[in-house]
């Protein structure tokens, strides 16, 4: 199983700290079209990440634009996306927080545009919901379904079994925003053997928040290296321990 670290934004402290981790584990990246929208001279930094990284995940940055009420132009996204197809090894379709419609619309609008494969998502609100935008979205997958709006169950790890379980029976799953103590939910649940790769966020919570005090960095590139080394053995604990039940 694949864990991607999502990069808010790519400033030399991150790609310094990726260059040291790389070193010691595989390191897989997830990178937002609209971190590099917002700011194109991190478009420059494609090329030095791409040599530090197993992996390159793209995804269109749906869910951290719908917080400032912007929506992804469909066209730019994929042009972008084919731009830049030599660097990057997943691509994700554009998709809409908790719309199943609109995602399934979007979906089939990039796949008019892009021509390569990629990672079409479902969305929903409800288990049924996201079943029924899989259903729609399945014949365009490259094997691997995203299923995306998992970041608020965070504290309904119920809720989240739900959703998931039925998506297993169908597809092999890419999960946006699981944290470890999700994967070890899922883990127990023993729905980990349908799960091809996950992405979080949660690794920069190491540095914000209580951890930071035990993180005794050097300076903020040994900060971000040892907030990202923490997250990923976190999550492969859980992954070892699926293995050995």
């Amino acid at each position: 199983m694949k864990i991607y670290l999502v990069l808010p934004d790519l400033s030399y402290s991150k790609i310094r700290a990726l260059e040291l981790l790389s070193r010691e584990l595989e390191v897989n990246i997830l990178v937002s079209y609209s971190t590099l929208k917002m700011k194109p001279k991190y478009v420059d930094w494609l090329k030095p990440l791409r040599i530090v990284s197993s992996n390159i995940m793209l995804d269109s940055g749906a869910y951290h634009l719908l917080r400032y009420g912007i929506k992804v132009n469909v066209e730019e996204y994929a042009q972008f996306a084919l731009k830049y197809s030599s660097i990057i090894d997943h691509v994700v379709a554009p998709d809409v927080p908790e719309d199943p419609e609109k995602t399934v619309e979007r979906t089939l609008q990039f796949a008019k545009i892009y021509k390569g494969e990629f990672i079409p998502v479902a969305q929903g609100r409800e288990p049924r919901e996201y079943m029924d935008t899989l259903n729609a979205i399945t014949r365009l997958a490259n094997g691997i379904i995203g299923v995306g709006g998992l970041d608020k169950y965070k504290r309904k790890p119920k809720k989240l079994v739900d959703i998931i379980k039925p998506l297993c029976r169908k597809a092999k799953l890419h999960l946006f925003g699981i944290g470890a103590r999700h994967v070890g939910v899922l883990s127990k649940s023993n729905l980990l053997e349908c799960v091809d790769s996950l992405d979080s966020v949660s690794w920069l919570y190491e540095i914000k928040y209580r951890r930071h005090s035990l993180l005794k960095p050097q300076n903020i590139v040994d900060a971000n290296y040892k907030a990202m080394k923490i997250y990923l053995n976190r999550v492969s604990k859980h992954i070892i321990q699926h293995r050995g039940s």
